[in-house]
């Protein structure tokens, strides 16, 4: 085996490994985009909570 075939036969390896690997997702979130999106959950939920006990007194 020459060089040429055993470099062919490391990048087939390779692709192979990376083939079975899970697909990245494109937008993961970073931790800014989870601490905004709790903040607007947290809220979103005290103006819901606001809102019921205005319409219930």
């Amino acid at each position: 085996m020459n060089a040429t075939d055993r470099v062919r036969e490391i990048v087939a390896q390779q692709r192979a490994v990376e083939a079975r690997r899970p697909p990245k997702l494109e937008g993961e979130p970073r931790l800014g985009d989870v601490v905004a999106f709790v903040l607007s959950a947290i809220v979103l939920g005290y103006a819901l909570i606001d809102t019921e006990i205005g319409v219930l007194l």
